[in-house]
């Protein structure tokens, strides 16, 4: 009974984060509409709802938070939540694997699945810098916490095992992307995977965090047409560029699982 009930606490996390972020849209929008007597498709390629999606972002991760302290309240302090120090080197790892690996699944799920349509690329309209806030920056650091810090940390509390985790937080990441698109889910669900890796083998989500927006930054750019050039088109459509990625992820998850091993992190300098 007792984990029945941890796993239904679970699982109304990333609900009431998707169902706050959906609903505090729609109430803004419904506002906006009966004052300004515009229909929700003459905005929702705006400014203004670009501005609404991080309003909604946040309050949503809030309420999140709220729920999450609730399920931890009393238990003893999972290992996750302990602060660890930020290692460049890291960093460095988590965002050369954030670009190449979102490159790489995407490929790899086009091969799978090669009758299922890509997933479109982001919309960039309006000012290119709230699209890059809301995208790049917003997205990343709540879903990251959403999905990532505030399950895994109650499920920690609560010494639920690995695979749980995987469950818990990839899925309904995936699922928060596209329901319909089975290209999208196969990326979105083993990017998850990797994020919940990377945050239980460090205990610091910045590194999840850093790795989401290097994903979604290559996704920015390439909304924005910055290789408005044959040669870098043709570049990046390639085998070639594809291969380049394949062997950036892997040498980026050897170098990663090297700097975060045991020996490394006891002798490791160049530490924020």
């Amino acid at each position: 009974m007792k984990k029945i009930k941890v796993f239904s606490s679970l699982v109304f996390i990333p609900i009431i984060f998707f169902a706050g972020l959906t609903l505090i849209t729609a109430i803004i929008m419904l506002i906006v509409e009966g004052i300004s007597g515009l229909s929700f498709d003459d905005f929702i390629l705006t400014d203004f709802y670009t501005i609404t999606m991080i309003f909604s972002y946040l309050s949503a991760m809030c309420l999140a938070f709220l729920w999450t302290k609730k399920c931890i309240r009393g238990k003893t302090k999972p290992e996750a939540i302990h602060k660890s120090s930020v290692n460049i080197k890291i960093i460095f790892c988590s965002a050369i694997i954030g670009f190449s690996t979102g490159v790489s699944l995407t490929n790899i799920a086009i091969f799978l699945f090669p009758s299922v349509p890509c997933p479109g690329h982001i919309d960039v309209t309006g000012i290119v810098f709230l699209t890059f806030l809301s995208t790049v920056i917003i997205a990343p650091i709540t879903e990251e916490l959403v999905y990532r810090k505030f399950i895994v940390d109650v499920a920690q509390a609560n010494n639920l095992p690995l695979p749980i985790y995987f469950i818990l937080s990839a899925l309904p990441f995936a699922m928060s992307h596209s329901l319909t698109n089975i290209v999208y889910l196969f990326v979105a669900f083993f990017a998850g995977v990797i994020y919940v890796l990377l945050y239980y083998k460090t205990k610091n989500i910045i590194y999840p965090i850093i790795m989401h927006m290097a994903n979604n930054l290559f996704a920015f750019f390439d909304g924005l047409n910055w290789y408005n050039s044959d040669f870098i088109l043709e570049f990046i459509a390639s085998n070639t560029f594809t291969y380049i990625c394949y062997a950036l992820s892997l040498l980026s998850i050897v170098l990663f699982l090297t700097l975060t091993s045991k020996k490394h992190c006891n002798s490791s300098k160049g530490v924020l």
